[in-house]
């Protein structure tokens, strides 16, 4: 598709200076010249059909002597971390690492750890965050050197940074605060507590760029509208921005809310939240832009519980109560809405498999993790390569930016109103900015 990308530009170049100066009409007709030109191109070059990776799924097995698995995180290269265990002994945790190339692989335990947990991965799969038991619970990470503890406190490593040089957590130094590891410099750095803050703040997330850290502080905030309740402790969904801590939850939402994942720049944050301010409220899964709140419903049950999100915010993961009261995890996404992962990739699920939770999506988009029943009975980690991802302009998302594309924006142009598929930017309205957006994305993905 390089041909096409190239000539859009080269079109575009002589066009887009002028664009400031046209009317809407005029756009509309300057870009229906553009897509003829472009269309008799790709007839005469042969470039209509456009190849995609086929879906897969991953059943990802376990380590020697384990019974039982599972995937927490995932990486653009699609390298998967978690843990295993055996079902005779499930507090006893042997951390894994699994690529298509490689197969599972043991991580080894830093000290004299007995036991530990894989819990994230950075963007290119070279860098892990998770937790090491000796007496307790540490903080840890591995990357190509070995294996090191982050902090000789209590602590859990939950998030790493996409390049994998900032690590996330949560340290005990007396109040449980959150905080960041710079691993190139070897600096560690705890964050502030948020105002009203009764001493216990976890962090479950960082953002790609390092700069936000997600989580939930205990707050002494009066929350609860319920009388037997009143003077007790909240938990309150936070994120910390360049170290200041920000809330995050529901208008007139009850007991609590956390974050559990990011966007790249940390702008848009999900988890999950109670919907009414009263005890043992409904809780389901919630995508932040900001303050400003959407709740993404359920699969049909009562709760849910948003864990993963791209880079973009765009698609999230998560795991739904259903209503045999079980559970599934689910895929969302502005256009899909909330639908089951199971159904959605029923054709590539092989048969006897019933998957329960998603813990994960890399930040591309492309693949998703999680556990679920095998044939046999057992938990095992599951990793779904959908063969593409959120790709920026990307209207009829088929992973390739092309003239399909730029044809849905035209034909909607000047249509306004919520969840318009033609409306890249999500602004209301189908206009030059989404043009514009499926322009400079043109041949990605493709």
């Amino acid at each position: 598709m390089r041909i096409q990308h190239c000539r859009f530009w080269a079109i575009a170049g002589t066009v887009l200076p002028a664009f400031s100066a046209l009317s809407r009409a005029s756009v509309r007709m300057v870009w229906r010249k553009l897509l003829c030109w472009s269309l008799q191109g790709l007839l005469w070059t042969g470039l209509w059909g456009v190849a995609h990776a086929q879906p897969r799924f991953y059943a990802l097995g376990t380590l020697p002597g384990n019974t039982d698995s599972v995937a927490n995180a995932v990486s653009d290269t699609a390298h998967v971390v978690g843990y295993c265990y055996d079902y005779s002994s499930p507090l006893v945790w042997r951390p894994f690492i699994w690529s298509p190339e490689t197969g599972m692989r043991a991580l080894p335990l830093p000290g004299s750890a007995v036991s530990a947990t894989a819990n994230a991965v950075s963007g290119d799969g070279s860098v892990v965050a998770g937790q090491a038991v000796v007496d307790r619970g540490y903080a840890c990470y591995w990357d190509e050197t070995g294996a090191y503890f982050v902090l000789d406190r209590p602590s859990m490593a939950t998030g790493v940074s996409y390049d994998g040089r900032i690590i996330a957590g949560w340290g005990d130094i007396n109040r449980v605060v959150p905080f960041v590891f710079d691993r190139v410099a070897s600096r560690l750095e705890f964050l502030p507590e948020p105002q009203g803050s009764a001493g216990t703040n976890y962090v479950y997330c960082v953002s790609g760029d390092g700069r936000v850290l997600g989580g939930m502080a205990m707050m002494r905030n009066n929350y609860l509208y319920d009388p037997r309740f009143r003077g007790g402790l909240s938990a309150r969904g936070h994120v910390w921005v360049d170290g200041v801590p920000q809330a995050r939850a529901l208008s007139g939402g009850g007991f609590g809310s956390q974050v559990n994942a990011l966007s790249y720049d940390g702008t848009i944050a999900v988890g999950s939240a109670d919907l009414r301010p009263i005890f043992s409220s409904v809780r389901q899964a919630v995508l932040w832009e900001g303050t400003a709140a959407t709740v993404l419903g359920t699969l049909g049950g009562r709760n849910s519980n948003a864990t993963g999100t791209d880079r973009y915010g765009r698609q999230v993961v998560g795991t739904s109560e259903v209503p045999d009261s079980g559970t599934r995890p689910f895929y969302w996404t502005p256009r899909l809405g909330m639908v089951s992962l199971q159904d959605r990739f029923s054709a590539i699920i092989p048969a006897g498999w019933t998957l329960f939770s998603a813990g994960g999506i890399s930040p591309n988009g492309r693949f998703i993790v999680g556990a679920g029943l095998n044939p046999q009975g057992r938990a095992e980690a599951w990793l779904i390569d959908t063969g593409g991802g959120y790709v920026a302009g990307d209207v009829n998302g088929n992973g390739c930016v092309d003239d399909a594309d730029l044809l849905a924006v035209l034909f909607a142009f000047g249509n306004t109103g919520s969840g318009l598929d033609e409306d890249v930017n999500c602004d209301g309205t189908v206009d030059d900015a989404d043009l514009l957006e499926v322009l400079f994305n043109f041949g990605n993905g493709c």
